[in-house]
C-alpha cells in the first residue's frame, strides 16, 4: 500500500453513507485519515472557488466522535480559507466541521456551505 492509498473496505464503507458521494476520476487525489496508526477515513483536499475543501470526508463510524475531522483540517488547510457542503441531517458532520472553526454560510439545495475563514484556521490549528 502506498502512503496515500486507501484501503479497499474504507471506500467500501464510504459508499454505503447516504452523504457520501465518490467519484472514481479522484482516487489518486485523496488523502487518508489516520487514528491509532490505522487508515479510517480519506479526505480530498482541493482548492475551489469559494475557498479550500477536503470533501468528501469520510471516517468510518467507530472513529466518530474523536476529532478527525479538525486534524485533518490542521494537517492540509491550516490557515486556509475553507468551505465544506453538508448535506441537510448530516448532524455529525456539521458537529465536526463547527469544532474546526466553521459557520454556516450559504443555503444550498438540501443543505448549506459552511466557512471558516483563514485566522479561523489558523487560530483552531493552534489549540
Amino acid at each position: 500500500m502506498t502512503p496515500h492509498e486507501i484501503p479497499p473496505e474504507v471506500i467500501a464503507a464510504a459508499r454505503v453513507e447516504p452523504f457520501i458521494h465518490l467519484r472514481g476520476k479522484d482516487l489518486h487525489l485523496r488523502r487518508p485519515i489516520l487514528c491509532e496508526g490505522a487508515v479510517v477515513g480519506f479526505c480530498h483536499p482541493h482548492e475551489t472557488p469559494n475557498g479550500y475543501r477536503l470533501g468528501p470526508i469520510f471516517v468510518l463510524p467507530e472513529f466518530r466522535g474523536r476529532g478527525l475531522t479538525r486534524v485533518a483540517y490542521e494537517e492540509h488547510a491550516a490557515g486556509k480559507l475553507c468551505v465544506a457542503y453538508i448535506h441537510d441531517g448530516n448532524v455529525g458532520s456539521e458537529k465536526a466541521h463547527a469544532a474546526a472553526g466553521f459557520v454556516r454560510w450559504r443555503r444550498g439545495r438540501g443543505g448549506w456551505t459552511w466557512k471558516r475563514d483563514a485566522a479561523a484556521g489558523a487560530t483552531v490549528a493552534r489549540a
